[in-house]
This record gives C-alpha cells, structure tokens and sequence, in this order.
C-alpha cells in the first residue's frame, strides 16, 4: 500500500537489485482520488560487477554512488522513499514478552534477541 499522506504528494521508491539500482518518483494527480498516481520519474543505475553478491552489498561505495545518480538523473526534491527488503533476506523470529513490560523493556528485550541472533548467525559463518 502505497502511502500518500494529503500534505506529501509524492512518493519515490527505491530498489537495488544484484544488477542496477532503480527509482521511481510517484506522485497523486490533482484533484482525483486516492488511486490517481502518476509515474512522474523513473531512472535506472548500472552497479558495477560483484556490486551484490547472492544478496549481500559487498561494494557499498558503489551502491551509494549510484544512489547519488538516480536521485540526481530524476531531479527530484521529494525525501520521503519506500524500500523494500526481499522476502529471503527478512528474519523472523516469535518471542513471547509478559504484558506488564513498559515500551522501553520491550525495545531493551527485542534488541536482546535480536543481538543474540546475530552474534550466533556471525559465529556459523566464521
């Protein structure tokens, strides 16, 4: 869903993919409802060979740099972007919180698990 709030008219939306890095500038036509969006710009940006390795950026400078291009090719002064991150590089994980936990312990706890998980996956991959 696509999230155009009345006072921001215009969305960009930003992919990199092992290939090139792409942007697209989404904007609502005046006046008609909230499904009347318009493409208002769209440029793509070759990365450079081995830039993305089975989903991983291993030349990060170069996908800022291509970043940097797009934003430029498209003109665009829009600073709010939707990315996306593809469904095999998401991580999931249930964990089971007591109800009396204050906003504060829950973001301490989740941090927690999620340290935990790194620190184990970084260890198998060692």
């Amino acid at each position: 869903m696509l999230a155009f709030s009345h006072r921001k008219n215009a969305l960009l939306g930003l992919d990199i993919s092992s290939t090139a890095v792409k942007l697209v500038e989404l904007s609502r036509i005046s006046g008609s409802a909230p499904s009347g969006i318009q493409v208002a710009a769209y440029t793509i940006e070759p990365l450079p060979p081995n830039t993305v390795v089975e989903q991983k950026i291993t030349r990060i400078g170069a996908v800022g740099e291509a970043i940097g291009k797009v934003v430029t090719h498209c003109g665009t002064k829009v600073k709010r972007a939707a990315t996306a991150v593809s469904g095999s590089a998401v991580i999931t994980k249930v964990i089971t919180l007591p109800a009396s936990l204050s906003d504060e312990e829950i973001e301490a706890q989740i941090q927690l698990e999620s340290d935990r998980y790194r620190g184990a996956q970084e260890s198998e991959e060692a």
